[in-house]
């Protein structure tokens, strides 16, 4: 029943002159210059729903991301964009989040319409939930000086238009599309976490390395005079460059990559398998998958070099 409603939001925020009283987004009092609006904990937020409606840049979208209670990471339960990987930058968004609670009220905007501060519809409107508490706002073009117009639809001083401030705004510049919500890291796991590393080219290995204590051993069990540590760090943090959405357009890649050439790396740690990672080239472009998320991205030409130059 949630995810129903989190997955109607989008087109709310769009529509909703406001709250009923069932649902009123929390606020603080009076927004008058000065005034912080937000007061919450953000590291209590489950879900958050995103608009965006630029009609400078052309980019609209909406998408609704939750907090999973198994693993922590955020996902995207639902989106106006065709995606196939639902994995949301968790780090982002709860800096976000974080952030929102610095919007304040810098001045009362002059009397007009709320078409007339770009507010209908918003450039951003965002809903967000904490605890059982429930925020909102929307905020319109950037102007010249940094800050915007916002309303606020719920709460004392419910419809005034006011200009706003605060570190909130320089992340929502980050928003440049809606691929900057997704998590851009490959990986979903950390370097401390892999106990085994195996890499292995057309069924022949190619490399191995366990962890033993504060050494590594090699698959006969030697000692290793390398630290893998530093291997494992670089591998983790290689960041996708594009992400393939198109089905077709996968599947053309996949069927045209050489398997002879594809490499499979394969991660342990203390509990079990982490995940498998396979890179490839083809036609002067590097592409990767991770069995942890959903699809194929296109990868920087120094992760396949990073397999190569394994020692």
């Amino acid at each position: 029943m949630l995810k129903t409603i989190l997955a109607c939001m989008a087109a709310f925020l769009l529509t909703a002159p406001g709250c009923t009283k069932k649902d009123a987004p929390e606020h603080r009092t009076a927004p008058h210059p000065g005034r912080t609006i937000f007061a919450f904990d953000y590291s209590s937020v489950e879900s958050v729903t995103i608009m965006k409606n630029d009609p400078r840049s052309g980019d609209r979208w909406n998408a609704t991301a939750e907090k999973s209670g198994e693993d922590g990471l955020w996902k995207i339960i639902s989106t106006s964009a065709a995606v196939t990987d639902l994995l949301a930058d968790g780090s982002f968004i709860e800096h976000l989040l974080d952030t929102l609670s610095t919007i304040t009220v810098a001045a009362l905007a002059p009397a007009g319409p709320p078409e007339s501060f770009g507010l209908a519809p918003p450039v951003f409107a965002l809903r967000w939930f904490a605890g059982a508490k429930v925020f909102e706002a929307r905020l319109g073009p950037l102007l010249k000086d940094g800050k915007r117009h916002a309303v606020f639809p719920s709460g004392a001083g419910a419809g005034t238009v006011v200009t706003v401030q605060g570190s909130a705004l320089d992340m929502l510049l980050r928003l440049k599309s809606f691929d900057d919500l997704r998590q851009k890291r490959l990986a979903t796991f950390d370097a401390d976490d892999v106990e085994t590393i195996e890499v292995m080219r057309a069924a022949k290995r190619i490399f191995h390395a366990s962890r033993d204590g504060d050494i590594w051993r090699d698959a006969s069990q030697k000692a290793m005079r390398i630290d893998v540590q530093p291997l494992l760090e670089r591998l983790a943090h290689f960041r996708i460059t594009a992400f393939i959405d198109d089905a077709r357009a996968a599947d053309s890649i996949k069927s045209r990559q050489n398997r002879a050439r594809t490499v499979t790396c394969s991660l342990h740690g203390r509990h079990g398998a982490l995940a498998i990672i396979t890179a490839a080239a083809l036609a002067g472009r590097v592409y990767g998958t991770i069995s942890t998320r959903a699809g194929i991205f296109e990868m920087p030409l120094e992760f396949a070099g990073f397999f190569e130059t394994l020692p």
